[in-house]
């Protein structure tokens, strides 16, 4: 009997553990979401798609949903279609208010794109069908645009409807599948189709277009309807083609151009985490062998103090979101400076003991990152739990939870 009370008293005590530690991962779904963002997955190439499935479902799940860029199968037909829902893993991501994807020029067969994305793709307004439609998500909202199926006309007065109803102030985000300029990939100009929707996301304070149909990954520098870079004013188009279609060589580099890797292109997924009035992008190497390895970050913070670095702008004193998070042995944690100065990076319990500095010195202009291992300063291992990561630069001090499961 008393065996039976201590063993309650335990399975008692570890429900509680377990409800304060994942109790701020569901408080703060309400004020952050993230995207995970990939697409052409088509034939699977080297295993790409399926790579990618389990990074989401395994390795980094703290995203919201998903969205695909297009072309998910080869042909549209029914077999390509049962194909590519049977690739391992996809089972658990082809589902209702995770999965969101546009149409495309290798998904054209009407009929099957009808039946397979019925229930799962949500509908609109206009005609009743998923091939264009709009999802939010507390303050983001998503609009899915279509060119293969859907009279231009019909097209442009839903999208004019759906971006009135959109508040100036919430995050904002087209897509659809063929990137617009011509120059930025080394697919066509799109503009005689996608122009109009520009200028409407533009009138609307549209913050990001996402795109694939071309098989590299780019992410473009704040863009006006007409192409021209504008760091204010701008929209960011971001291209992930890179979910298992034919690689392709590296991307040329233009003026429009902030990031693209300079080696054929490979398996990766792009994580925007959209909180408050910052905008995290980080491009994550969805190959096994790469230890999730960042390959593009840039933060993005409506109205910041910036500074021009390489790729982008840097906001002038941020502490990110480290990732994993929940994680289990090693965690990144970065941070962004405008000027050389000094830093500390420390690691807190949630009484404010100090657990480990991770960096205390001087930092140059631009984005550092660490890692933590679960160890405290005297070498002992930190319990599971919640931690504070604080970040002290400037006289301003920022924090983020970082969450250790063992």
């Amino acid at each position: 009997m008393e065996y039976l009370i201590k063993r309650l008293k335990r399975s008692l005590m570890e429900v509680f553990v377990w409800f304060i530690v994942l109790w701020p991962i569901l408080i703060n779904a309400q004020d952050r979401v993230k995207i995970a963002l990939w697409g052409d997955s088509r034939e699977n190439l080297d295993s790409a798609c399926t790579q990618i499935t389990d990074l989401l479902l395994h390795r980094i799940t703290d995203w919201d949903f998903q969205i695909h860029t297009g072309d998910f199968t080869s042909t549209g037909s029914d077999q390509d279609w049962i194909r590519s829902l049977n690739y391992e893993g996809m089972d658990s991501l082809f589902l209702p208010g995770k999965f969101f994807m546009c149409t495309s020029n290798h998904d054209d067969n009407q009929t099957t794109y009808d039946y397979y994305t019925a229930g799962v793709l949500p509908i609109n307004s206009a005609d009743s069908t998923t091939h264009f439609f709009t999802y939010h998500q507390g303050n983001v909202h998503i609009v899915a645009c279509d060119g293969y199926f859907t009279d231009a006309s019909v097209m442009e007065s839903w999208l004019d409807q759906e971006l009135s109803d959109i508040p100036a102030d919430d995050w904002l985000i087209g897509f659809w599948h063929p990137p617009c300029y011509g120059d930025l990939t080394y697919k066509d100009d799109y503009t005689h189709k996608c122009g109009p929707w520009l200028e409407k996301f533009q009138a609307h304070g549209g913050d990001f277009i996402f795109h694939g149909h071309a098989h590299v990954y780019v992410r473009s520098h704040p863009l006006l309807p007409d192409g021209q870079v504008d760091e204010e004013e701008g929209m960011v188009h971001i291209v992930n083609g890179c979910g298992g279609a034919s690689w392709k060589s590296p991307q040329t580099v233009v003026t429009k151009t902030a990031f693209t890797p300079d080696t054929t292109s490979f398996a990766v997924v792009t994580f925007i985490t959209l909180e408050e009035g910052n905008a995290l992008i980080q491009t994550i190497d969805a190959r096994p062998d790469r230890n999730l390895r960042v390959i593009d970050e840039w933060m993005w913070q409506r109205n910041p103090a910036f500074i021009k670095a390489e790729g982008g702008y840097v906001p002038a004193s941020y502490l990110y979101p480290n990732f994993p998070n929940p994680f289990n042995s090693t965690t990144t944690i970065r941070f962004g400076v405008a000027e050389w100065g000094e830093v500390i990076l420390s690691i807190h319990d949630l009484e404010g003991s100090l657990v480990r500095i991770l960096f205390q010195g001087t930092a140059s202009a631009g984005t550092h990152s660490m890692e933590w291992n679960g160890i405290s300063s005297d070498g002992s291992i930190a319990p599971s739990g919640i931690y504070i990561c604080r970040m002290l630069s400037d006289n301003v001090t920022q924090t983020r939870k970082v969450i250790l499961l063992r």
